[in-house]
């Protein structure tokens, strides 16, 4: 039912996931985890290349073990969330999902810069989680583990473009080991793992020809803890980072830029905020949103010239755009015996940007004008279906812990 394909991208490792042509017109939901099911050291070895010279030259490989080798466990029933961190996910009929990520520390510990190594995916186990439907549908409801016969198997599709799938016992990935400061040069063929500092980014349901987002938070210049104001209201600013990697594994260079609407990035709704109790409990627990109301408005949706609105951003590939976003007990529902050393986390949930299109504003879209509704944070109404683009599809981003300083 479905292919798989890896391969080494400017800034990663980039795994597609994308659904055989069938005759069923629905979507299924399913549960996967790159680091979980794709670094399985049952399923994928890591060799390292060593050159033996003599009279007669020599290719050895070497296989490297791990600690959890062979630790497969079988799945549990989950219930699906609305969180993309629950790693369930929606497909199309003949549709694709990609997912951008890193080597887990364990591996990525065993790499040696400037040494030579290989990846072999000898096949996956069935995928044990998924049925007919969507996530708005399955929203809340139980996920139920397949016996062995109904479930998924992937195989290896071909990396030339086409939709041929392999019936080969694997593939085999080549890469050389850098270091993080080196000027990336690809030399022999080999594909260059260039970003030891990539966080997991996964998409739900965008496709490869939709341009790439992803945002990163980080606490603005400042002690770094959580505390009180002068007035006892508990504040702290966060840098919120986008940043406009380019078009699927394309070179970025090659990418246009684009313009998109900006106004799931200033909306508390789309991050999550949990805590702990240092030393007592290390089970995170999430805070709620406050029942605020922000005012009533009937005023009618209005249109907008973007060039002229601020809540329209544009980006070249490698260009970041900034906004800060706040952390207060306006909107947030902080514990009612909030202690001194109380751990928090801070995290982009991940999004849907609604509205998006080719060009900038100040060239392309100087005479673009897009309805958009009179509240907070309102969507564009029209045009309705984003022109027929594909959705671009916001990961989460990075974690950011800190504590209550009291």
């Amino acid at each position: 039912m479905e292919s798989h394909q890896a391969q080494f991208s400017h800034d990663g490792l980039l795994i597609t996931l994308q659904r055989q042509k069938d005759d069923i017109p629905k979507p299924f939901i399913f549960k996967w985890t790159p680091k979980g099911d794709f670094f399985n050291p049952s399923e994928l070895s890591l060799f390292r290349v060593v050159e033996k010279t003599g009279s007669d030259d020599i290719r050895v490989k070497e296989e490297i073990q791990f600690s959890d080798q062979d630790n497969h466990k079988e799945p549990k029933p989950i219930t699906v969330r609305q969180w993309a961190d629950d790693h369930v996910f929606e497909l199309g009929p003949d549709k694709s999902i990609s997912f951008k990520v890193n080597f887990p520390d364990s591996w990525r510990q065993a790499l040696v810069p400037g040494e030579r190594y290989e990846l072999f995916w000898r096949g996956a186990t069935g995928i044990a989680l998924w049925d007919w439907g969507n996530l708005d549908e399955y929203m809340g409801r139980t996920l139920e583990v397949k016996e062995a016969a109904k479930r998924i198997y992937l195989r290896c599709s071909s990396d030339s473009g086409n939709d041929q799938m392999s019936d080969g016992p694997g593939v085999l990935m080549r890469f050389t080991a850098i270091g993080e400061n080196v000027n990336l040069q690809r030399d022999s063929g080999a594909s260059m793992f260039t970003s030891p500092d990539m966080d997991l980014a996964i998409t739900r349901k965008s496709v490869s020809s939709a341009p790439m987002l992803s945002l990163s938070l980080e606490i603005v210049d400042g002690p770094g803890k959580l505390r009180r104001d002068n007035n006892g209201a508990l504040t702290m600013e966060f840098r919120c980072k986008v940043l406009y990697h380019g078009v699927g594994s394309a070179n970025p260079a090659t990418a246009s830029p684009i313009t998109f609407h900006c106004n799931i990035f200033r909306d508390e709704l789309s991050y999550r905020l949990d805590y702990h109790r240092r030393d007592e409990d290390e089970k995170w627990k999430p805070c709620g949103y406050r029942s605020i109301c922000l005012g009533f408005a009937d005023w009618p949706d209005a249109e907008v010239n973007i060039s002229q609105n601020t809540d329209f951003v544009s980006l070249r590939p490698g260009e970041i755009w900034t906004t800060p976003i706040g952390l207060d007990d306006e909107v947030w529902e902080f514990p009612n015996d909030l202690q001194p050393g109380d751990v928090f986390r801070f995290v982009f949930k991940g999004a849907t940007v609604e509205w998006w299109d080719w060009g900038s504003k100040d060239q392309a879209h100087t005479q673009t004008v897009v309805t958009v509704e009179s509240i907070a944070f309102g969507s564009v109404v029209n045009p309705a279906d984003n022109g027929g683009r594909p959705l671009i599809v916001i990961p989460p981003s990075n974690q950011v812990e800190f504590d209550f300083a009291g």
